[in-house]
C-alpha cells in the first residue's frame, strides 16, 4: 500500500449497528453520508470510472468491499479504538498496519456481505472487524480462470444474483482504496473516507464449506489441528497480535546472519528472504515446530556470491540446505520472548526451491521475517470447523488409501517395501503439487490425504515412510519440506 502526498481523509463515527441494511452509493457508504470538505470531484471521477468498467456487465457495480478481522498489537488496538483520536488519524494508522497483510481475492460488491464476513471472524474482544472499501477494479484485474475461482470457492463476477456478489481479484491486482470502516466495543462503528491509497490483492487458502450430508459411514475421521477450528489468535510467544515480536525476529535473523555472513558476506540479504511458515505461523500453533524457510533469488545470488556463481538453481538449493541443516537445525532451541526463555522449539532451517516469493508455494501461513510483514496471512476457519466441512469424496479417498496400506503390509518384505515406497512417492509428489500453481494448498484433497494418513489409527503414513526408507534409504526428510 503506497501513500500519496495528496491523500485526503474525512472521518465520521456513529453507534450504528453493523448489520443494518444500508442504501449504498458508489463507494459502499450510506446515501446520506456527508464526506465533509474534500475533493468531491475525485468521488465523481471514481464513479464515472466504475460505470465505464462495469457498463457491459451486471449493471453498475458501486465499488467493492472486503471484510476481514485483525488482531492488532495492544498499543495500536488501544489507539485505533480511542474516541478522542480523530477518525482520519486512526484510519491512517490502521491502513499503515494493513500494508503487511495482503487483502485477498474474495471481494464483494455488497458492503453488507463484507460487513458480515468481518463480524463473523471476530472471536474475542482483542479482534477488530474491518471493512475495506475500494474502487471497482479494471476488467483485466478480475479473476475469471475457472480453476482459480474453484480453488477460491467464489463465483464469477458476472454471476449476478448468485453467491455473495463476488468480485474476485487476480493475485497482485491493485486495489484503489476509497474508505475504511471498523468496529469497536458494543459494535461502535467508525468510518473514514480515504484517497490516494493503493493496496494489492493476493490469493488465499480456500476453506472448504461442505453442506452436503455424507451418504455412508466412515469408521474414522480426523479431529483437531487442521481438521478443527484452530485457536483464536497466534502463538503469543512469537507474535504480538498479528505482528512478530521484535525480539523473536531479531533472534531468527541473527541465527541466519551469523551463519551465512562468514560464508557468503553481509549482502546475503540482497538475494535471500527468510520466512516463518507452518503451524507456528498459524492459528494451528502449539506443536513447537519452528520452520524457517528461505527463498533465494538465484540470479542475484550468483551475481553477488562467488561460491554460488557457477551453480545451477538446484545446486544452490542443495548446497544451502545441506549447510543450514547441519549448522542450524536444533530440536531443543530456546528463544527469549518478553524477557523469558521459551521452548524447546524443534527448529529447522532450509531453502525451499523457487520460493523467493513464497506465495508460489501456496502456504497456509508465511511471515516474511526479512521485511517484517505477512507474505501469506494465516488461514482462518469457522469456529465450528471439523472434518465434515470437507467433501465426502476426500474421506472416500482416505478410506481407500488406508485399506491399500493394510494390503501392502500383508505382502512379503521385498514387495512390501517396493510398493510402500512407490505409494509414498506418489502421495508426497501429489502433496507437493497441492501447494503448487495448480493446487489449493492446505485443504487441497491431495494434502488432506497426506495429513489424514499421518494421524489415522495405525499411523499408515509412518509405515509408508519406514518402507520407503528401507527400500532406498530416502523419505526421512520428505515430510518436512512443504510449507
Amino acid at each position: 500500500m503506497t501513500t500519496s502526498a495528496t491523500e485526503f481523509f474525512t472521518g465520521v463515527e456513529s453507534d450504528a449497528q453493523p448489520l443494518q441494511a444500508q442504501a449504498g452509493n458508489a463507494f459502499g457508504l450510506p446515501d446520506d453520508h456527508d464526506p465533509g470538505p474534500g475533493p468531491t470531484e475525485h468521488f465523481e471521477g471514481l464513479r464515472r470510472e466504475n460505470e465505464e468498467y462495469w457498463a457491459d456487465h451486471h449493471g453498475v457495480i458501486k465499488g467493492i468491499h472486503r471484510g476481514i478481522t485483525v488482531t492488532l498489537p495492544q498499543d495500536l488496538h488501544d489507539e485505533i479504538h480511542e474516541a478522542n483520536v480523530s477518525p482520519d488519524r486512526r484510519a491512517r494508522m490502521l491502513l499503515e498496519h494493513l500494508k503487511s497483510r495482503p487483502l485477498g481475492m474474495h471481494w464483494s460488491s455488497d458492503s453488507k456481505t463484507a460487513t458480515r464476513f468481518a463480524q463473523h471472524g471476530k472471536r474475542d474482544a482483542a479482534d477488530t472487524p474491518v471493512i475495506i472499501h475500494a474502487q471497482a477494479p479494471a476488467l483485466e484485474h478480475i479473476e475469471t480462470d475457472p480453476h482459480r475461482l474453484s480453488d477460491g470457492a467464489v463465483f464469477r463476477h458476472d454471476s449476478w444474483g448468485a453467491g455473495e456478489s463476488e468480485v474476485p481479484l487476480k493475485d497482485s491486482a491493485p486495489i484503489k482504496i476509497t474508505g475504511v470502516t471498523w468496529y469497536g466495543s458494543r459494535n461502535r462503528k467508525t468510518h473514514s473516507d480515504v484517497w490516494g491509497h493503493t493496496h494489492t490483492a493476493t490469493a488465499e487458502t480456500p476453506v472448504p464449506d461442505n453442506h452436503q450430508p455424507y451418504k455412508h459411514h466412515h469408521d474414522w475421521l480426523p479431529t483437531g489441528h487442521f481438521f478443527g477450528p484452530g485457536k483464536p489468535g497466534l502463538d503469543p510467544r512469537l507474535f504480538d497480535g498479528d505482528r512478530m515480536r521484535p525480539e523473536i525476529r531479531h533472534q531468527i535473523l541473527g541465527l541466519v546472519n551469523d551463519f551465512w555472513t562468514p560464508k557468503y558476506g553481509p549482502d546475503w540479504t540482497s538475494w535471500a528472504k527468510v520466512y516463518l511458515a507452518g503451524s507456528e505461523a498459524s492459528h494451528f500453533y502449539g506443536n513447537g515446530d519452528l520452520d524457517t524457510l528461505i527463498g533465494v533469488d538465484y540470479d542475484t545470488a550468483r551475481l553477488h556470491s562467488a561460491p554460488l556463481a557457477n551453480l545451477t538453481n538446484g545446486e544452490i538449493d542443495t548446497r544451502l540446505t545441506d549447510e543450514l541443516r547441519k549448522g542450524l537445525d536444533d530440536d531443543h532451541r530456546m528463544l527469549i520472548s518478553q524477557g523469558h526463555e521459551t521452548g524447546p522449539w524443534e527448529s529447522t532451517v532450509y531453502v525451499n526451491p523457487d520460493s523467493y516469493d513464497i506465495r508460489t508455494l501456496r502456504p497456509y501461513a508465511a511471515y516474511d521475517i526479512s521485511d517484517d510483514r505477512w507474505a501469506v496471512p494465516p488461514v482462518q476457519v469457522p469456529a465450528d470447523f471439523d472434518a465434515h466441512h470437507l467433501p465426502e469424496s476426500d474421506w472416500d479417498h482416505v478410506d481407500a488409501l488406508r485399506q491399500r496400506v493394510k494390503e501392502i503390509a500383508a505382502l512379503p518384505t521385498p514387495e512390501r517395501e517396493a510398493q510402500g515406497a512407490a505409494l509414498f512417492d506418489k502421495l508426497h509428489s501429489d502433496r507437493h503439487d497441492a501447494f503448487g500453481p495448480g493446487g489449493s494448498g492446505l485443504y487441497d484433497p491431495r494434502d488432506v490425504s497426506y495429513k489424514a494418513l499421518d494421524v489415522a489409527p495405525g499411523h499408515p503414513l509412518e509405515q509408508l515412510v519406514e518402507w520407503k526408507h528401507d527400500h532406498d534409504g530416502a523419505g526421512d526428510d520428505a515430510k518436512d519440506t512443504t510449507a
